[in-house]
């Protein structure tokens, strides 16, 4: 199974998830599609933990805020 980062140290796997990722279920809500949601589920059943980082999250971010962006996604695993 291919995946954007893995730690394998920490069986961690970071997945950057652009705009095909999703749908828009109505104007202000996006939705993982069920795909990527299988793939999720597959890989925590290997006991791999994931963590998201959608573009729309992602985008609007400075470099400097991408930094704290990234490690409070990674404490919370």
């Amino acid at each position: 199974m291919l995946v954007d980062i893995a730690m394998i140290d920490h069986k961690v796997v970071v997945e950057v998830d652009g705009p095909h990722h999703y749908c828009r279920s109505d104007e202000s809500s996006m939705r993982m599609l069920g795909n990527y949601r299988l793939k999720q589920r597959h890989l925590e059943a290997q006991g791999w933990r994931v963590v998201h980082v959608p573009f729309y999250e992602w985008d609007p971010l400075e470099p400097g805020q991408q930094r704290v962006y990234l490690t409070h996604k990674l404490e919370l695993v």
